[in-house]
């Protein structure tokens, strides 16, 4: 392998943002900073996050999230940057700026994370190369005749998911099995699911009273919920929402569609076993048996989204969760799920991804 030169890569990413495209960005920089100079332009007048202060990380703020075409020129040139990685830019919306060719016009590469639910294949053309996070991105390059593709999988710092066998947060045994379900802020046309799951745990209190569901969210919910139900609707530090990982027994993320789905990733760090829809990406990290439950889902078209969504009924989901309420099982699948993180998707081990696309594409 050509020997490891040390670069400035650059990121245009909403940065210090308690969202997954953030989170995105700072798997990649994590992968990055020991290695090379990182540059964040960062989009948006977003709160300082304690998790996004790196080293060897230079953040330029913006408080748009359009950024003029020559701002972007001048953070280019005064930090003579190699390479930039672009974050679902335009996928959202158009920007006369176009700002990949400012890049090119300079001699710079540009690499683009793009979401699936928003992708045309024009999109592919403003990037000397795409960055598949997931094995299920590379086949959808694939089926779209997009060629130019690397695949740096989306991996998770453990050193933010201690070992579950450490309990390091102290926890006891739950007096009645927890289910947890990290909603987010719902995703567009409602992909998390959200009144699924409350919908499907209703049937499952029917039968069982020792249960309990939590519900982080960050926007407020309109949903009725009984005293079983815990909603924390409120942006939680980072430190905050992973504790109620740990304190969980299992993690409910029956999403309609996923360009990732980070928090499978991260509840299977914690050691929990993952309820989730039997499509792509979601069945590339849980397998029903081993780590968790996939729930049969019938795939539908929705307007303005580009992936097939995959739509499941309560009752499916009612006999998922039932299925997990077996502790001796499901402490089983909880273990598993951890030592998949720890032997494909652990970020310490993936940066390799990283650093020999780099070395690839700019040495």
């Amino acid at each position: 392998m050509n020997e490891i030169r040390k670069y400035n890569i650059g990121f245009l990413s909403y940065w210090n943002f308690p969202r997954g495209l953030a989170y995105v960005t700072l798997s990649y920089a994590k992968m990055l900073n020991k290695d090379h100079n990182v540059f964040i332009f960062q989009q948006g007048d977003n709160p300082k996050l304690k998790e996004f202060q790196l080293e060897n990380v230079n953040i330029t703020e913006y408080p748009a999230y359009i950024v003029p075409k020559d701002i972007f020129k001048t953070w280019l040139i005064e930090n003579k940057i190699n390479a930039v990685f672009f974050n679902e830019y335009k996928q959202w919306n158009d920007d006369e700026n176009e700002l990949t060719l400012v890049c090119k016009e300079l001699g710079i590469k540009t690499f683009g994370y793009l979401v699936l639910e928003r992708f045309s294949k024009k999109q592919a053309n403003d990037y000397d190369r795409l960055i598949c996070p997931t094995l299920t991105q590379q086949r959808f390059y694939r089926q779209h005749k997009v060629r130019k593709f690397s695949y740096i999988p989306y991996s998770i710092d453990l050193t933010e998911f201690p070992n579950p066998k450490d309990n390091t947060f102290g926890l006891k045994t739950n007096e009645k099995f927890t289910f947890f379900h990290p909603g987010g802020c719902g995703g567009v046309s409602d992909r998390k699911n959200t009144k699924l799951v409350i919908n499907a745990f209703n049937l499952l209190l029917k039968e069982h009273s020792d249960v309990k569901l939590i519900i982080t969210s960050q926007k407020k919910l309109n949903y009725e919920l009984n005293e079983n139900i815990e909603l924390i609707d409120k942006n939680l530090d980072r430190e905050e929402l992973i504790k109620y990982y740990y304190k969980s027994d299992a993690i409910i993320l029956p999403s309609r569609w996923e360009t990732v789905g980070i928090p499978i990733l991260e509840g299977m760090a914690a050691g929990k076993p993952i309820v989730t829809t039997n499509v792509p990406p979601m069945n590339e990290f849980v397998v029903t048996g081993l780590n968790g439950y996939v729930c049969s889902a019938e795939q539908i078209k929705v307007p303005g989204i580009t992936v097939f969504s995959g739509e499941v009924s309560d009752i499916e989901l009612y006999h998922k969760l039932e299925m997990c309420l077996n502790r001796d099982l499901s402490n089983m699948l909880g273990k598993n799920s951890r030592r998949v993180v720890e032997d494909i998707y652990n970020l310490e081990k993936n940066k390799k991804y990283m650093l020999d696309f780099i070395n690839k594409e700019l040495y």
